[in-house]
């Protein structure tokens, strides 16, 4: 099983002074090596119908529209799944003496116990340009709670095309909670077939590390 974690949204909790009100984390699962193969292929086939070059890097909020459609069109019949956590920060605020890398921390338990394998070993793949609290965060728990059937490592976004699709997949998860967005569903309906699952994270969930207000 191989595992690629994206995050889209930023670290704050201060939205007043311009955080994101939302943080997604997304895994995007493969349950064999040769189904991740195949994506390869289609987005390598893609980058050709384009003419683009094959070092060209896939971003939810750096491409077209348009690109973006059709690469979600490319993959659309391959074999993968996608879960993901979702947390409204509005209302939310920390204990002065809580980290980020709590809140990070509880959102990869909660990630991963749905989607690791208990019974063959997992392959998580990082993309190491992350947000540093996120990359921090996930170092911490992973090596914290590693055992010998979870093995990670980072990879570079620049030239890794599963970890492009993470960005995809959690940035039209993302835009799916912005209903002034126009195509805030638009993506999502694209990905409705592999999705197997998310958890919204409420204040409620929080409780024990957050200050509610």
């Amino acid at each position: 099983m191989i595992i690629y974690i994206d995050e889209s949204g930023d670290s704050g909790f201060k939205i007043e002074k311009g955080s994101s009100r939302y943080i997604v984390i997304s895994a995007v699962i493969f349950k064999r090596e040769k189904d991740a193969q195949i994506v390869v292929d289609k987005i390598n086939e893609y980058k050709k119908k384009l003419k683009y070059s094959s070092s060209y890097e896939f971003k939810f909020n750096k491409t077209n529209k348009k690109i973006i459609l059709g690469f979600l069109k490319s993959i659309g019949r391959c074999d993968f799944e996608i879960y993901s956590v979702i947390v409204d920060k509005t209302g939310i605020n920390l204990f002065h003496n809580v980290s980020k890398r709590k809140v990070y921390d509880y959102l990869l338990t909660v990630l991963l116990d749905k989607c690791a394998s208990t019974k063959e070993i997992t392959h998580i793949q990082l993309d190491g340009t992350a947000e540093r609290a996120l990359t921090n965060s996930i170092k911490t728990h992973l090596r914290n709670n590693l055992t010998n059937k979870i093995e990670f490592k980072f990879v570079n976004s620049a030239t890794d095309s599963l970890i492009q699709v993470a960005d995809i997949v959690v940035g039209s998860v993302k835009r799916s909670y912005d209903s002034k967005k126009g195509d805030a569903f638009l993506y999502i309906k694209m990905l409705e077939k592999r999705i197997i699952g998310s958890k919204e994270i409420s204040k409620v969930d929080l409780a024990s590390i957050l200050v509610l207000v």
